[in-house]
């Protein structure tokens, strides 16, 4: 696919411009009905290759004739504007632009607003029949996109307009976007580029002309944002035409496009469509963003299908829209879309799921309970509810995309327990209490993020997630309490910080996580199970907020971490007892060859007790060498002690 805004105009031509006095009114044809409209960001989500290998440019600042009368030219040239979007699988697209604004005459110039114009010369090396694709881009604001169009005309035959407002609504606020966009960091689709397309022309060998003008009447903001014209051979019959009162659709590289404003005509079944005749060869729809309603038989029983896009102000789909759709893998709503049940994808392949501006009614808990091969879900939006069973036949799932405004309900228990594939769960928005066993046994999740925020963690609730690293949550939440094993087996955690607000620590909370070397515990928790810090072979650091009297009360009797860790508190260390101190300087040569009294150890005594630390250690005999200087002869004493 060429690279289509990768523009390098031709130098501005800042020539003097001419004052033409007022002329005869030009016949002109609003064709605004006729032509068909496409976004960049569109094509590229798509691969629709609207413009082919064999086009030719001519960029909007590389005029031969200016009649529009204002100094300076007539004109402000905007180069090399850079933009930036993602598209839904991750792909980062950067592009950059020219434009041009074409400004009314001033009212003493003599030329009259609807005959204000850029003239173009292009040259045409083979007869036949051409299409013509004008690059428009957005306006500044909707209030005064009814200001803007443009018209053309081509070898000074009659003129014909287009009024962007009417055919394609191309507003500053781009809402159809279901990718993020960046525009010189002026955020969302500042001057999304687009394609006023489907307009064709029978041109001999030689030398042509395109004369570019305003829309006619505009108003005291009515200039159109132009970034010139694509001219290119027609090798193949049109596939467009309408499909209501003011839809129309076309085919292009295997992609049906439907455009326009309202809804579509009616039609009785999927091959009384105007492109029934393509539909075992259609791959991709793409609903524009003004298009309201759609017939129940839009796509239905195309089997080829693989992709569908909804724009925004689509609110409703036929139940049965895909049925038969058997190889539909992506659908991408991008308006609050009610219809689509769990039948909707019964016996398909869907493997990506992203709805934008979803209402409550609009994602439902059994959407996606016969979604087998789901891989990838994204909602924006309102979720009322999760249900704990709507996962539990997603063994593909690999990544969870949820902005919300709030799950009041929490994340129910169980709702991922399995799900071995899953890789990344991102979440936007408050969640309240994530259930018991949510994620237990996704052993492939290694990134899970809340910016909102948790109130608890359930039992078992990320037991055994073995590709965890880090949680990043509890920065953003005000988590009260971790319940039993949440995070047992999680063999590549390296940290446990739960903050300030934690209260309460279930028995086995981080048992054999064997990667972590830090944990530190606010004096805010009043409460650790057994067994919470055990089996973390590699742990190096170990803090306490609150005292050292505060520490032995709350752990009591119990053995919460292993017998050679120290803890350090605010007022100093709980260090582990029972280790041997280093003999290795006594000159062995004066010691005596002999004790002069032992005590065998017990070698069976291996009833476990827990010292003032929490350590868990054995009770069995453990002699202390002390060496002890007593007459200038080295004396050895061995002493048992219980610790």
């Amino acid at each position: 696919m060429k690279k289509l805004f990768s523009f390098v105009l031709i130098a501005c031509m800042f020539a003097t411009f001419i004052i033409v006095p007022a002329s005869a009114e030009i016949v002109s044809d609003d064709i605004t009905s006729d032509v068909l409209f496409l976004y960049d960001m569109d094509m590229e989500e798509l691969g629709i290759d609207l413009i082919k290998d064999n086009a030719s440019f001519v960029g909007s600042s590389s005029f031969t004739t200016n009649t529009t009368a204002v100094d300076p030219g007539g004109y402000n040239l905007v180069d090399n504007r850079s933009l930036a979007y993602t598209l839904t699988d991750g792909t980062i697209i950067n592009k950059s632009f020219s434009m041009l604004w074409m400004n009314n005459p001033s009212t003493d110039s003599g030329v009259a607003v609807n005959d204000a114009k850029l003239g173009y010369t292009f040259n045409v090396e083979t007869a036949g029949t051409y299409e013509f694709i004008f690059v428009m881009t957005a306006v500044r604001t909707t209030e005064e996109a009814a200001q803007r169009g443009f018209g053309y005309s081509i070898d000074s035959s009659s003129k014909k307009l287009v009024n962007i407002d009417n055919a394609i609504s191309m507003a500053y606020s781009y809402t159809y976007s279901y990718s993020d966009m960046v525009f010189n960091g002026k955020g969302d689709s500042y001057f999304q580029p687009g394609y006023v397309y489907g307009i064709t022309a029978d041109l001999t060998v030689g030398a042509h002309t395109l004369d570019f003008y305003h829309y006619e009447d505009w108003g005291a903001n009515g200039r159109p944002n132009y970034g010139g014209f694509y001219y290119q051979p027609v090798t193949d019959a049109a596939q467009n035409g309408t499909c209501g009162d003011n839809l129309n659709w076309s085919i292009i590289d295997k992609t049906l496009i439907i455009g326009g404003q309202g809804n579509m005509a009616t039609y009785p079944d999927a091959y009384s469509t105007p492109w029934g005749f393509a539909s075992s060869e259609i791959e991709q729809v793409l609903i524009q963003k003004d298009v309201t309603g759609i017939s129940e038989y839009t796509f239905k029983g195309y089997t080829n299908l693989k992709k569908v896009v909804l724009g925004n102000s689509l609110s409703t789909f036929p139940a049965s829209g895909f049925d038969g759709c058997n190889a539909l893998e992506t659908l991408v709503a991008a308006g609050n879309i009610t219809g689509i049940t769990s039948d909707s994808f019964k016996d398909k392949s869907l493997k990506t799921l992203i709805m934008k501006n979803a209402g409550t009614d609009a994602f439902t808990p059994d959407m996606v309970k016969q979604c087998s091969t789901l891989e990838n879900l994204t909602v924006v939006g309102t979720i009322s509810e999760l249900s704990s069973e709507m996962f539990s036949t997603a063994t593909e799932l690999k990544t969870i995309n949820l902005a919300v405004s709030d799950l009041t309900a929490g994340i129910p228990a169980n709702l991922f327990k399995d799900c071995t594939k899953l890789e990344t769960i991102s979440i936007t928005g408050d969640v309240g209490t994530i259930g018991d066993s949510a994620f237990e046994g996704c052993s492939a999740l290694a990134n899970f993020n809340v910016t909102g925020n948790i109130t608890s963690i359930g039992n078992n609730t990320f037991k055994g997630c073995s590709s965890f690293e880090t949680f990043k949550f509890f920065l953003y939440s005000n988590i009260t309490s971790i319940g039993e094993s949440a995070f047992e087996g999680c063999t590549a955690l390296t940290s446990f910080k739960p903050g300030k607000t934690i209260t309460t620590i279930g028995a086995n909370v981080i048992n054999g996580c064997t990667a972590v070397t830090d944990i530190e515990l606010k004096d805010a928790v009043t409460s650790i199970g057994d067994n919470a810090f055990t089996g973390c072979t590699a742990l190096e650091n170990f803090k306490y907020g609150g005292t050292v009297e505060q520490w032995k009360a709350l752990v009591g009797t119990q053995t919460v971490i292993d017998n050679t860790v120290t803890v350090a508190c605010s007022d100093g260390d709980v260090t582990p007892t029972g280790v041997m101190l280093d003999t290795t300087a006594v000159d062995d040569t004066t010691a005596p060859s002999t004790p002069s009294s032992t005590t065998a150890p017990n070698a069976n005594d291996t009833t476990a007790t827990t010292n003032e630390s929490g350590c868990s250690c054995g009770s069995s005999s453990i002699f202390i060498a002390i060496s002890t200087m007593i007459s200038g002869m080295a004396v050895l004493v061995f002493t048992k002690k219980k610790i």
